[in-house]
Parts: structure tokens; C-alpha cells; sequence
């Protein structure tokens, strides 16, 4: 699923073909789950609750 943002809100869902890069339909909804970045997770409780965008560059 390819999330595209304008500024810090949620734009589109999209599917896409990770090797080509190439956009298929777009979705109103997905579900994700955490991966391996449990460490990532623990951190930002550790600072005060704040949310995942606070952390993006």
C-alpha cells in the first residue's frame, strides 16, 4: 500500500506494484500492523506519548 501525504494529512491509499513503482487502484481503507520496529514503539512512549509524524524528517 502506498500512503501519499499533502503536508501532514493522509491524502490517498494506493495500491502498487513494488517494482515497478507503479500505482495500481486506489483504496479507502488498509490495515497495518506493526513489523520490527517494536524498538521504534518504545521510544516515542519513552518521550511523552508524541506521535509518529513528530518523528518523520
Amino acid at each position: 500500500v502506498r500512503c501519499e501525504f499533502f503536508g501532514d494529512e493522509l491524502d490517498s491509499l494506493r495500491y502498487f506494484n513494488p517494482q515497478s513503482q507503479v500505482s495500481r487502484e486506489k483504496i479507502n481503507q488498509a490495515s497495518f500492523s506493526p513489523g520490527g520496529e517494536v524498538g521504534l514503539l518504545k521510544r516515542m512512549k519513552d518521550v511523552g506519548g508524541a506521535t509518529l509524524i513528530e518523528h518523520l524528517p
